[in-house]
């Protein structure tokens, strides 16, 4: 019977390139469209919810390769851009469901501040 040697060598460059995240940024906040999920624009003064307008400029297509001309990573360097409209706020939800349920949250935690807040008052 054969004796078991262990596992056969890996390349350590492919282990490491699968484990390291890299994320893009949109000024200050980072992109997380890898992740499945969308950027959704909240007009206060309407209400409504949509999808935020993103301008993508273009940019080469870096393709790192590995041994045996697989592909590890492909990456593009173009940079990515919200249009920000006046008065409006930004957050990133999976769908629109998850985005006015988010919007709903922050709502009552905002009235709740208030209420706390005009509690304090009156008992000074």
């Amino acid at each position: 019977m054969k004796e078991f040697d262990g596992l056969p060598p890996v390349d350590q460059s492919v282990i490491q390139a699968q484990v390291k995240a890299e994320y893009k940024w949109f000024g200050r906040e980072r992109d997380r469209t890898s992740s499945g999920l969308t950027l959704f624009e909240f007009d206060p003064n309407t209400g409504r919810i949509e999808p935020a307008n993103i301008i993508q400029s273009p940019g080469a297509v870096l393709i790192t390769g590995g041994a045996g001309g697989k592909v590890i990573s492909k990456e593009t360097t173009g940079s990515k851009k919200v249009n920000k409209k006046e008065g409006c706020e930004y957050l990133w939800a999976l769908n629109q469901e998850s985005a006015e349920k988010k919007v709903l949250k922050a709502m009552k935690r905002y009235q709740m501040f208030l209420k706390a807040k005009q509690h304090d008052a009156n008992k000074a």
